[in-house]
């Protein structure tokens, strides 16, 4: 009987299911390294997604700048009265509106005269983003600094959430 199945196998062998010659060493090589370089490359540009760039705003990264914001805001209708109390100028507002269970939020808002500078006070027209600010059940401003980055020498802004305060 081993016979049989040994001849059963030889039979296979000689028909050409098992004749197929696999790649050659060189082409696996390439192939090998080509993998290793695109993984390197999806690898890379994820980390680097993760990693943000650092901004620095007065030689102190951004985020502990927002501790020196100090503002007070009132709203009348439509616009917002900001008073900037601090040490930091404030950019702009992220302005975020509750209506019926819904939550809005619009992105920065630029003060009429660009830049709220320490002690002064300025006024926010939010009435042209197609939203109703002004019968909102809760509307909430969160204010805006912006800082260079290190590497890029650009402006960027940023959005100080631990000073986001809520309008009556």
């Amino acid at each position: 009987m081993k016979n049989i199945k040994n001849q059963g196998f030889l039979r296979l062998q000689k028909t050409g299911v098992f004749r197929s010659k696999g790649i050659s060493p060189l082409i696996a090589t390439v192939i090998l390294v080509g993998v290793a370089i695109v993984l390197f490359g999806v690898v890379f540009f994820w980390l680097r997604g993760l990693v943000s760039e650092q901004v620095m705003k007065f030689d102190k990264p951004i985020e502990q700048q927002c501790d020196n914001v100090v503002l007070s805001a009132k709203a009348e209708g439509n616009k917002v009265y900001i008073s900037n109390q601090g040490n930091i100028p404030i950019v702009g507002i992220n302005v975020k509106i509750k209506t019926d269970g819904k939550t809005i939020t619009r992105s920065v808002k630029k003060p009429v005269s660009g830049v709220i500078g320490p002690g002064k006070t300025d006024v926010i027209d939010v009435s042209d983003e197609g939203f109703d600010f002004a019968g909102a059940q809760e509307r909430t401003i969160t204010p805006l600094i912006q800082g260079k980055t290190v590497t890029s020498n650009k402006m960027q802004r940023y959005l100080c959430k631990t000073k986001a305060m809520v309008l009556k």
